[in-house]
């Protein structure tokens, strides 16, 4: 797509976290400003998929599980080209 959008079904951060992980509520609501990075999905694949979006003869993947892939291959690009890059640097 052009311009890039998100999907529905993700997270778009700014989300006011009220409780603790023990379920006692904070003095002050924490605001996460997530997700600190994106991926593509809506991949080719030739062995499963729901639909054809390009028309090309390949069935599309969606999802978490079609963004990992590429966000991983992009820092290990990045690790290829400096490895001493640190997390937070990638």
């Amino acid at each position: 797509m052009s311009p890039p959008i998100a999907a529905p079904l993700s997270a778009l951060g700014g989300v006011p976290i009220l409780f603790d992980t023990t379920g006692n509520r904070l003095a002050e609501p924490v605001i996460r400003q997530q997700p600190r990075f994106a991926a593509i999905d809506g991949t080719n694949t030739t062995f499963f998929g729901k639909e054809d979006t390009e028309d090309d003869g390949f069935l599309n993947f969606f999802g978490t599980s079609a963004a990992a892939p590429h966000a991983a291959a992009v820092a290990a690009l990045m690790l290829e080209c400096n490895p001493t890059l640190t997390p937070d640097q990638i």
